[in-house]
């Protein structure tokens, strides 16, 4: 199954690459979208065996981040605000994913509020315009700053970093981008280059959490 998963990620990478440079085709986005799910999938039963309680069930969340990821994506050229909706709910197992990973605590809610006054800040910065759109971009927004910094403070107080906690961040910190140009596309300024620097750092992310389920450190007991 590890043969298999680095097929379908190089395909996915190859897919990804074809859709960006070369063929922008909708229909494409959505097979890859749907290639991270698949490679997650394959990469957690490869290795279920040899996880832990706790990474099974961190593990599991990520697929279904990545499945809900898959359907909002596919749902925001139709109806943007009910696949922003369901996006966000990705972003909720994620959420879950990593505080089953360090039960959440107080450390986590500085390091939350530091995000969303980040956050906050670059609405402002950008000048954001979203209209009667606007609780709804609120609440995404904090759903969002509160995926990208669980994920930070993982990486901060984990006094042993497991290979798929930095893998996280990085996706996670991939993922914040890419909403944010979304969001600079839709609402501020449509420029093309802007749509462009959502995809190009939203798959790659996608790519981390899917093949995140194989890294991770084994331990001799199953707690």
């Amino acid at each position: 199954m590890i043969i298999l998963s680095i097929i379908l990620s190089i395909i996915a990478l190859v897919a990804s690459w074809l859709y960006l440079f070369v063929w922008h085709y909708g229909y494409l986005q959505a097979w890859v979208c749907m290639l991270y799910v698949v490679i997650a999938i394959v990469n957690y039963l490869a290795n279920y065996k040899n996880y832990t309680i706790k990474q099974k069930k961190v593990f599991l969340c990520i697929i279904l981040g990545l499945y809900f990821g898959m359907l909002g994506d596919a749902l925001l050229g139709y109806k943007f605000l009910v696949g922003g909706i369901v996006f966000a709910l990705g972003h909720v197992f994620y959420i879950i994913a990593f505080c089953f990973a360090k039960r959440f605590c107080w450390k986590d809610l500085i390091v939350l509020l530091f995000v969303c006054a980040v956050t906050v800040a670059l609405n402002f910065i950008i000048g954001f315009e979203f209209g009667n759109m606007l609780f709804g971009m609120i609440g995404y927004g904090f759903v969002l700053s509160f995926m990208l910094s669980k994920s930070l403070s993982n990486l901060i107080f984990e006094k042993e970093r497991d290979i798929y906690t930095i893998t996280h961040f990085v996706a996670g910190l991939l993922f914040y981008f890419s909403d944010l140009m979304l969001m600079t596309f839709n609402f501020a300024h449509s420029k093309p280059v802007f749509d462009m620097l959502c995809m190009i750092s939203y798959m790659p992310a996608q790519i981390l959490f899917a093949t995140s389920l194989a890294f991770f450190k084994k331990q001799k007991n199953n707690e």
